[in-house]
Parts: structure tokens; sequence; C-alpha cells
């Protein structure tokens, strides 16, 4: 069972980064029911099939549809635009948050025409749904937007349900995967209206757009970071299961692939220079949690919890770096790349406050450092959408650094600036 764990859960992890591995074609031929060992995970291997050639094709249809264009061949890039959007939808439906967002939908419209205290009991599988994807997804914003729900429906307050609902839904949309798909096909959509009209060039540039975009969503993760990250999850599932032989495997895995990915970085630039030096501090992490397992610490889960936010916040990172085009040396002239490392650092500073109890000192110069990066990109060509948006971060920035327990604003503040990244704004 363990092997075939193993298999899958790297699939999981890539699709709630929005990164669909093209190990999802194997799956296809396992059995199609079999789902992760841990009870929270519950996405099917066919799901997983699903979701990754949907991606990795996406991308063929919007080349294909491209040299049409260049063909002049209206008609046969019409189609495979058609192909695209339908391929999209398989994956909007396999997102992580899919299920939540179309529960809160359901109570939404139960609110038109039933009275609040009888909509109540459509929270209860939004509930469910939200703790189902907890240790993949971040939810914490949209949990606490539900309360707000459940308390408006037991006063009878119509208004600020529906208002909490829509919100519990706009917090869980600005997910990594959410932001490039809906990019993704507002660019197909704006082409397809181009061809309506003619205006081949107008099509093409908004598809030269999309491919951007769905290349974010069908990059593969197959470094060994994402090797650690894999281990790590089993680690925690086989203590949690008292596993303690197997999740000390487990532990030495994910060791020995950080050394791997350790050994790759080119130490030539300071952003290369920096990796490296918190993957090193992510081994000596490692060391401390081996110790931890021998001794049953009560503080293992809680720890190691922590490496795994961190990782997340790194693989999001160099994502956003190959969506932007970022290769080696940082882009000056792309305000994105400032977002990226604003939006890192408060991913660091909300680790080190609630999982790793960093010394104070460190999370401040977390947060001075995403400050500096958002100054950085306050001073960039902004549309006033998006500079209100920026404001906004930075307001909120402010408030973490007089009260780094404020836990709602880091998630709100990397919200926001994965917004800007994808230019929602």
């Amino acid at each position: 069972m363990k092997t075939m764990r193993k298999k899958l859960l790297p699939l999981l992890i890539a699709i709630s980064l929005g990164t669909l591995s093209s190990a999802g074609m194997a799956a296809k031929s396992t059995d199609q029911t079999t789902q992760n060992t841990s009870t929270k995970h519950t996405i099917s291997s066919h799901q997983q099939y699903d979701v990754s050639f949907s991606a990795a094709n996406v991308l063929v249809h919007i080349a294909q549809a491209r040299s049409a264009i260049h063909d002049k061949d209206q008609s046969r890039a019409e189609k495979e635009l058609g192909a695209a959007g339908a391929l999209l939808a398989i994956i909007k439906d396999a997102r992580p948050t899919a299920k939540a967002i179309k529960h809160t939908q359901v109570a939404k419209e139960h609110l038109n025409f039933k009275k609040p205290a009888d909509v109540t009991t459509d929270l209860i599988p939004i509930y469910s749904d939200l703790t189902a994807i907890e240790d993949i997804v971040p939810v914490h914003l949209a949990r606490k937007h539900l309360e707000k729900a459940g308390q408006a429906l037991k006063k009878g307050d119509k208004e600020v349900a529906t208002n909490a609902l829509v919100a519990v839904q706009e917090a869980l949309i600005y997910t990594e995967m959410d932001l490039p798909l809906s990019s993704t096909a507002e660019h197909i959509a704006t082409a397809q209206k181009a061809l309506a009209n003619g205006n081949l060039q107008q099509a093409d540039k908004a598809l030269e757009a999309a491919e951007g975009s769905v290349l974010y969503l069908s990059m593969e993760i197959t470094s060994p970071l994402a090797e650690v990250r894999s281990n790590l999850y089993l680690a925690r599932q086989d203590y949690s299961a008292k596993n303690f032989e197997e999740a000390k495997a487990d532990l030495l895995a994910a060791r020995k692939w950080l050394e791997v990915d350790k050994r790759s970085i080119d130490k030539t630039t300071t952003d290369a220079v920096d990796r490296f030096n918190m993957i090193r501090q992510m081994g000596k992490q490692i060391d401390k949690l081996a110790v931890k397992l021998d001794q049953h610490d009560k503080d293992f889960g809680n720890n190691i919890e922590g490496i795994l936010k961190k990782i997340d916040s790194m693989v999001e990172r160099e994502l956003e770096k190959a969506f932007i085009g970022w290769k080696e040396k940082r882009p000056k002239a792309d305000l994105r790349a400032d977002l990226i490392e604003a939006k890192q650092h408060v991913a660091f500073a909300e680790n080190m406050q609630f999982y790793a109890m960093s010394d104070p000192a460190d999370i401040f110069q977390a947060l001075d450092t995403a400050k500096s990066e958002l100054d950085s990109a306050a001073r960039g060509n902004l549309d006033e959408k998006s500079r209100k948006e920026l404001n906004q971060a930075l307001k909120e920035l402010a408030i973490i650094r007089k009260d780094p327990k404020q836990r709602d604003l880091y998630e709100s503040i990397r919200a926001r600036l994965r917004g800007l990244i994808h230019n929602k704004y």
C-alpha cells in the first residue's frame, strides 16, 4: 500500500500547487478508485490523469491554433480553441477547491428562497470540504468567513450571510492553480472574440499570452525539492499512524533528496546563494526532526508542517519565476519579480511565527524585507486597480508588523500578491 501511496502523493501535491505532473498518465493504468491513504486526501488516480493529460493538451491546442492563424485558417483555429476550452473545464472541476466552491454556491442559491435558519445545514458539507483540503490549500481565511456566515444565518441576517459566503468563494479562488487557470480562459475567450471579428493578429497576441499562463499550469515538478516535499508528507502520515520506522525512512529519503538539490545549485548569482542557504538550513531542520521522531516529541507534527509550508512557498516562487520568464538574473524591469520576492518573505514570516517559533527579530526582518520589495513594486507603472490592491497589501503588512499574530492577514497578503503576479487586477 505504501508503494501506491508514494506514487499518488506527488500527484496530489502537484495538483494542489497548480503543477500538473505528466506522471498522471501512468496512473491511468492503475486502479481508478485507489485513493491516498491519508484520511483527508480523496482525489482518485482517474482525476489525476484527467488533470495532467488535459493540462498538457491545452498547450498543444493553443499552439495548433496559433499555427492555424499564421496559415490564415480561421476555421481550424476556432476548432482548436474550442477543444482547449473543453479541456480547461475538466481542469477546473478537478481543482482541490472545486467541491467547496460548488457547495458554497448551493448555500448562496438557497438563501434566495429559503429562510436563513434553514440554510445552516448547507454549511456542514462546506466545513467538511475545507477540512479535506486544509493540508494542501490555505483555508484559514475561508473558514473564518464561513463562521461569519453561520453566525449571520442564526441571526436571520440574509445580507451578511450572503456576503460572507461570497467571501468564502473568493478566499478559495485565490489559490495557486486558479489564477493561471482563469487567466488562460480569459485569453482564450479574447482570442475567440478576435477570430469572430476577423482580427487574426489580435487573436494571436491573446494566445501568446495564454501560453504563458498555461505553461505555469502544465509545468511538471520533477525537481529534488518536490521529492523532499513528498517524503516529508509521508513522514507526517507515518508518524500520525505510529509507523515510526517508516517515518524515519521517509525523513532519511527527504534528507538525501535535499542534498541532491543542494548539489544542483550553481552559486553564481545572489538568488542562487540565497536558495543554497535556505536548503542548508532546511537540512538542519530535518536533522532536528529525526531526533524529535526518536523521542516521540509532541512537537514533531507542527515542526514538519513548518518545513512543508516553507517548501510550498519555495516551489511556488520557482513556478512564478518561470511564469514571468525569470531565467537567471532577477529582471529589474518586471515589478512582478518584486511581488514574487515579497510574497515569499511574507510566507517565511508566517512560518517562523506559527511553526518554527523563531526569534521575533527574524520575523520582523522577513516582514521588513517584504515591505522593501513592495515599496519597490509601488514605484513601478501600475493601473488604478492594481495600485489599490498593492496599497491594501502594504496596509495589512503594516498591521502584521505591529502584531505578527494576525494570522488571517498573512493569507490575505499572499492572495493579493498572487493576483497581482498573475495580472488579475
